[in-house]
């Protein structure tokens, strides 16, 4: 679409967005919110199987013709460079963000490689890249954690002689761990804790806690100021709420009453998820984290003007909450039961 001007015509179209990974949990959040507010879409797909079952998920409401799904790349620049092919903005989540906390810290060499790899194509196409990654856990302040590839081996750029060196993305993002409604059956990493809840599988709580924000929120946020944020080569952290895991189980019993006896009651002390640790892998990556949390977040604010942009529509009992519904809901269509979930055609709830 376009609109005349005293010298030439200018398009009003919206410019096309490419997303790495389509069944990621943030991922398919921002490419649901895109196609609803009208850009057009492709994103790449692992397993191009799954192509129409995740299109239907992603892209309900007409909005189908607009989302284009293409195989991924590897570790080779010229790959992505297929994928990303007429787009103007390039949209990377590392593959930690949907990991459960307190292990998502470190990247792999391959998860290294990857993502170098797309940056580098992204710069020999001249799009905008915008890199989303997870914080460490218990992070320390004021030193920013920033989007730190380098604690591997640094990709060799001969490895794929087309693709540009000392490539880096237009704006690096870190979020907290991303709780929220599903798109699809895949729970990420970061609601392991609600789902090992919601099924019983936890005895006791230990005295562990999650910095959580919305993914809704976290995709809004991206789309509406962070790919037109007006410093390049910025890094910035989305702010979270602290909670425990006791808290976590409060919630959701008062929630949903008719699942109170899969909650455990009883707390398990850091002498006794020590003991546990001698033989639990599992045990041994919260020891870190137990009995602790960040200090407190600033707020975000715009480098240029100093005004604080608007962050979380969602408190954290709501996300909580919509999470939990959102895994019910999949788990009863998993197993096609008969017995309806209270609420399960809600998609958000109230205080």
């Amino acid at each position: 679409m376009t609109h005349a001007t005293g010298k030439a015509p200018v398009s009003t179209a919206k410019p096309c967005v490419f997303v790495a990974e389509a069944g990621g949990f943030l991922q398919s959040q921002v490419i649901s919110l895109l196609l609803e507010r009208g850009f057009a879409v492709r994103a790449s797909l692992a397993d191009m199987r799954g192509e129409r079952r995740l299109r239907a998920q992603l892209a309900p409401n007409g909005t189908s013709a607009r989302l284009e799904l293409v195989p991924g790349g590897t570790h080779l620049a010229s790959e992505w460079k297929h994928a990303i092919d007429g787009s103007e903005y390039v949209i990377q989540v590392a593959t930690n963000v949907a990991r459960a906390m307190p292990s998502s810290g470190k990247l792999s060499a391959d998860e290294v490689g990857t993502t170098q790899a797309l940056w580098q194509a992204a710069r020999s196409k001249r799009a905008k890249c915008i890199a989303v990654h997870g914080m460490a856990p218990q992070r320390l302040r004021p030193a920013r954690q920033t989007a730190d590839v380098a604690n591997v081996a640094p990709f060799d750029p001969t490895r794929d002689l087309l693709g540009p060196t000392a490539a880096r993305p237009q704006l690096n993002i870190s979020v907290p761990s991303l709780m929220g409604p599903l798109l699809n059956a895949r729970v990420p990493g970061s609601m392991v804790v609600i789902e090992r809840l919601l099924n019983g599988t936890v005895s006791r709580i230990p005295r562990l806690g999650y910095e959580i924000a919305d993914v809704r929120d976290a995709a809004s946020w991206l789309i509406d100021h962070g790919m037109a944020f007006p410093q390049p080569g910025a890094s910035i952290d989305l702010p979270g709420t602290f909670v425990w895991m006791h808290e976590i189980a409060q919630i959701l019993r008062r929630r949903f009453p008719q699942l109170s006896a899969a909650f455990p009651v009883r707390t398990a002390s850091d002498f006794y998820v020590l003991t546990r640790a001698i033989t639990n892998a599992q045990a041994r990556r919260i020891l870190p984290s137990l009995h602790k949390r960040p200090p407190a977040l600033p707020e975000i604010g715009h480098v240029d003007g100093g005004a604080v942009t608007e962050w979380g529509r969602y408190s954290a009992k709501q996300t909580l909450i919509d999470a939990a519904r959102s895994m019910l809901v999949c788990a009863a269509h998993r197993s096609q039961s008969a017995s309806p979930i209270p609420d399960a055609a809600q998609t958000t709830t109230g205080a």
